[in-house]
Formats: structure tokens, C-alpha cells, sequence
């Protein structure tokens, strides 16, 4: 898992994101993106513990299933 073991989740602007527990990569899940993009969900990292996430990966997929964990 990107965010490794003991990550939690922690409400944000835009919802919830799920945190390592050292606070360097963060799991943001699926949202709709509009027509151009789609669903996305994205895979964020940063050198320090503080300051903006400086790497973020999208990966877009097909809409998820009701059934997900984030839901």
C-alpha cells in the first residue's frame, strides 16, 4: 500500500486523504475529474514533513464501485 501500515485518514478541502504515518506520501481517492479526465485518484509524496506534497501521481480509471472503501 502506497501509504504503508498504521496510515490514517485525515479530512481535507476536498475530502478525505489517507496519510503515511510519517506524513511524507498521501493517498487521495477516486474523484470525477469532468469529461476531459474522468475518475482520478492520486498518489502524493514530499521530501519533509511539512510544506505542499511536491510529487503527485493521477492514475484514472473507470468510476469506482459503491462498495469502496472510501465511499
Amino acid at each position: 500500500m502506497w501509504t504503508g501500515r498504521g496510515a490514517t485518514w485525515r479530512a481535507a478541502d476536498s475530502g478525505r486523504r489517507l496519510f503515511s504515518p510519517s506524513g511524507l506520501r498521501q493517498y487521495r481517492p477516486p474523484a470525477y475529474k469532468g469529461a476531459k479526465y474522468g475518475w482520478q485518484s492520486n498518489f502524493e509524496s514530499r521530501a519533509g514533513t511539512r510544506g505542499k506534497m511536491a510529487n503527485n501521481y493521477h492514475v484514472q480509471h473507470r468510476s469506482p464501485k459503491r462498495w469502496a472503501p472510501w465511499w
